[in-house]
Parts: structure tokens; C-alpha cells; sequence
């Protein structure tokens, strides 16, 4: 491994962001991912087994690879959701075709748009804020992701 050496501040200071960046990019999101997948078999998943559908889980649903996306802006990590609503299951225009919005209506509840009955997918499960509370209370995991990343990278 070659070492760094910087001869001003402001290089030294780039090199560090250039890896926290890159631990955001890689170990950060891929550990925060597998908390997301984690918060939603146990706050979504499991409150309640569907009748009248089957949950498409791994397969265009909430833990599909293709759906958990992330993107690092200015050393800050955004992971989000993007599995879609499907078809006529809720055909409100201000929600289908927006990339979180299946996330968000399990995240704040729904009405139902059938006979406004409360079942219990109306109800809150919100995993995205439970992921947050996970990650804040385990903030020396990701202090210590980082801090490997910085120190080691060349």
C-alpha cells in the first residue's frame, strides 16, 4: 500500500473526505441496507400475515436488492426505498409512480381506499424510523466502519 503525504491542509482535508466518502459508499451503505432488510422482516413482515395478497418480499418487494438504493451527497449516506405500488392495489395518482411510496404508506399508515375499513396494513409500521433509532444507537459501528476506511485506504 502507498502511503499519503499531503503538503497543506486542504489536501489532507480532501483525502479524508475522499475516504469517508468511500466508506459511505461501500461498507456504511451495505451495513445500513442490511439493517433496512432486517427492520423490515421484523417491523413489517412479521406484524401480520396477508389473506387477500402475497407479499412479494425478495421478489420486487421491500428486501429486493434492486428496490434498497443508496447515494452519498456531500458525505452524507441516503439509503431509501423504492419498491413500487402495484397496479390497481391504490391508484391514487399522488403516490404511484413516486419511488418511496410504498415505503412511505407502510411508514405512516393508509387509509383504505376500498371501504374504509381499518385493517391492520393501515396501520404505522415504521421501520424507516426504527432503522434510524437502530443506527443512532449503534453509532460506534459506523464510527468504527469509518474510521477503518480512513485510516487504511490508500
Amino acid at each position: 500500500m502507498a502511503k499519503f503525504s499531503a503538503t497543506t491542509v486542504k489536501s489532507l482535508q480532501n483525502e479524508i473526505m475522499r475516504r469517508a466518502n468511500l466508506a459511505l459508499d461501500n461498507e456504511v451503505a451495505s451495513n445500513v441496507k442490511e439493517k433496512l432488510k432486517s427492520h423490515v422482516q421484523k417491523d413489517v413482515y412479521s406484524t401480520y400475515s396477508p389473506v387477500e395478497y402475497e407479499r412479494r418480499k425478495e421478489n420486487g418487494g421491500l428486501v429486493d436488492e434492486n428496490n434498497i438504493k443508496h447515494k452519498v451527497r456531500e458525505r452524507t449516506l441516503y439509503v431509501y426505498e423504492e419498491a413500487p405500488i402495484e397496479g390497481p392495489r391504490l391508484d391514487a395518482p399522488n403516490w404511484v409512480n413516486k419511488p418511496d411510496s410504498l415505503a412511505r404508506i407502510i411508514e405512516d399508515g393508509a387509509y383504505n381506499p376500498w371501504n374504509y375499513r381499518n385493517y391492520q396494513w393501515t396501520k404505522p409500521r415504521p421501520f424507516m424510523e426504527n432503522i434510524q433509532d437502530d443506527i443512532n444507537y449503534r453509532y460506534a459501528d459506523i464510527v468504527k466502519l469509518l474510521k477503518n476506511r480512513i485510516e487504511h485506504d490508500n
